[in-house]
């Protein structure tokens, strides 16, 4: 079964099971295309029979003026029965595209710290083109396939039954002939259309990826570089859509001289057959109104069928970026708190086959210590930190609190017991207050506006607007600012444990001393680990673990370790030089 199919048959699921009042919507939007399609075949049998009766009598009667009535409300009643559909269809979609987004945030949030691949402006993307694709589809394989196909059959049979077998068989070869073009069209659009996403998703990657990394280019004087590379992969989209729109123009030109071929030897049978008294004028005119209206739908349908293949493929992709959802770990119900010790057991984990990027790491946290995790660059500390907090999963051994396993307890449990801050800190692009709340924060925002005081937040002014917007990742603060107001979020949290990778880095050793004293004093009787590269800081911890490509080589005092220990005293002494 092909992805497209899949997807296909997982939006069903999604819409049927896990959207409200989706079901009742379908059965609407449903009975309405019938309706719709009823009274579109109701027009022409009207037409005929008024033909008929006015050729007949000579003279128009009540009946034939309220078949007119009926006829012109019969013609013009499904456009405004469309206008209605669109209700039913827009709740549709909005319900499935608010599932969905919750799908994907569900799995790319968690992602950005498990893979290196995770690309947000490509999700944010693809989500803002979800709801036009599910309208498409909706439109397109839902209520137009649905409403088309009835009208051919309803039509056909109208034919048959006034006689004209060999009209409805001419018609009905002819409507398999365009299905067919249409199929052949389809084939060379797909081949095109694979071609096509590729050129516009190299473009869009090349753009975010300027935009996101704007200072790199205009400080290496490379904007002309990336303006001929963009320029180059535009060129290479342009020719893609162009051979795209151009399969597009041979298949409606080919089902164009199908259509328009049967249906003409349709009618010029049918007016032979008038002229010589072999059927009524009434049956003429019922050919030839069917004939339209059975043509308009066909006509656009295969358009409609080559979008509805792009929404197809880019609800792929949406599908590809929310896996199929997997039974979230619960806490166990029999857990008691045994004790708040951190341990590892026997931990290995590697980013990359291969490559072991921590090794056979065992050791016990005991609560209320303040340890500093040392060691050189890629040493290991940030990703032994993670994987203190839960975020990454050990690929051997095990980390537990309290005598049960991180991977065995739900996001919710484990983040009440251990909580990260990673080593790059960004602000949402909202106001100071907001940032600073961010939950798990519950504190009054007084209190903590005392505590960014006492930090000296602004030092130039103490009047901050704590309403004024960050800016996107906080680029209208300072770097120590944003640590400063993170580790003021920070420090009241009810976690156990209080993992922060490098939180003081972009501080001046007096606010680093400061912000310190203050994190020890609240978070009394709880853990507190950081991960650090200043030795001011391994001076102030219980424990240091010092690790070195991927083992913890030493574990004790800073100044212990300092005199038995050469490659940590090295360590210390290059980040001095």
């Amino acid at each position: 079964m092909s992805e497209r199919m899949i997807s296909l048959l997982r939006l069903g699921r999604v819409a049927l099971s896990r959207s409200p009042g989706v079901r009742q919507d379908l059965l609407l939007g449903s009975a309405e295309e019938c309706l719709a399609v009823g009274l579109g075949l109701t027009a022409p049998l009207l037409l005929s029979w008024i033909t008929d009766d006015l050729v007949g009598k000579g003279r128009p009667s009540i009946m034939v003026f309220i078949a007119i009535v009926g006829f012109t409300a019969s013609w013009f009643a499904p456009n405004a029965i469309a206008a209605l559909k669109l209700v039913h269809t827009t709740r549709i979609v909005e319900a499935v595209n608010g599932r969905l987004i919750h799908d994907v945030l569900q799995s790319q949030l968690p992602a950005s710290f498990g893979r290196r691949d995770v690309a947000p402006a490509r999700t944010a993307a693809a989500l803002e083109r979800l709801p036009f694709s599910l309208q498409i589809l909706l439109d397109g394989l839902v209520w137009r396939v649905m409403g088309t196909g009835l009208q051919v059959v309803g039509g056909l049979i109208a034919i048959g039954s006034i006689g004209s077998v060999r009209l409805m068989l001419i018609l009905g070869a002819t409507f398999l002939l365009f299905v067919l073009a249409g199929d052949l069209g389809a084939r060379e659009f797909n081949q095109r259309l694979g071609g096509a996403l590729r050129a516009s998703g190299q473009l869009s990657a090349r753009v975010g990826d300027v935009l996101a990394n704007s200072r790199r280019v205009v400080v290496n004087g490379a904007i002309t570089f990336e303006l001929d590379q963009i320029s180059t992969l535009s060129a290479l989209r342009r020719a893609a859509a162009q051979g795209l729109a151009s399969s597009q123009v041979r298949g409606a030109a080919l089902q164009f001289l199908v259509l328009s071929a049967g249906v003409s030897l349709a009618l010029c049978l049918s007016a032979v057959a008038t002229t010589q008294s072999h059927t009524r004028l009434g049956a003429f005119v019922l050919l030839q109104a069917l004939a339209v209206r059975l043509a308009m739908p066909l006509a656009t349908l295969s358009l409609t069928l080559r979008q509805s293949t792009v929404a197809l493929e880019h609800l792929s992709e949406v599908f590809r970026l929310a896996p199929r959802p997997q039974a979230m770990a619960a806490e166990p119900s029999d857990w008691t708190l045994r004790d708040r010790i951190l341990r590892l057991e026997k931990v290995g984990f590697s980013h990359t086959p291969g490559a072991q990027t921590l090794d056979q790491i065992s050791l016990e946290i005991e609560p209320g210590r303040l340890v500093v995790l040392a060691g050189a660059n890629g040493s290991g500390k940030s990703t032994l930190a993670q994987l203190m907090a839960g975020i990454l999963t050990p690929d051997a051994g095990q980390v537990s609190f309290g005598g049960v396993g991180l991977s065995r307890l739900s996001e919710k449990a484990r983040l009440r017991h251990v909580l990260y801050a990673p080593q790059q800190l960004s602000l949402f692009d909202r106001s100071l207050a907001d940032n600073l709340r961010y939950p798990p924060n519950d504190e009054a925002l007084e209190a903590l506006v005392d505590r960014l005081d006492q930090w000296a937040f602004d030092p130039v002014s103490r009047e901050v607007d704590w309403n004024r917007v960050a800016g996107v990742s906080g680029r209208h603060l300072s770097g120590g600012q944003i640590q400063k107001l993170e580790l003021a979020r920070l420090a009241r949290v009810s976690a156990d444990v209080l993992i922060l990778d490098e939180p003081t880095s972009a501080l001046d050793p007096f606010s680093e001393r400061m912000v310190i004293q203050t994190l020890r004093s609240l978070t009394a009787g709880r853990t507190l680990i950081l991960v650090a590269h200043a030795a001011r800081l391994a001076e102030l911890a219980d424990q240091v673990l010092f690790l070195e490509r991927g083992r913890i080589v030493g574990l004790g005092r800073h100044a212990d370790l300092l005199a038995g220990l050469p490659s940590y005293r090295r360590l210390w002494e290059d980040a001095d030089d």
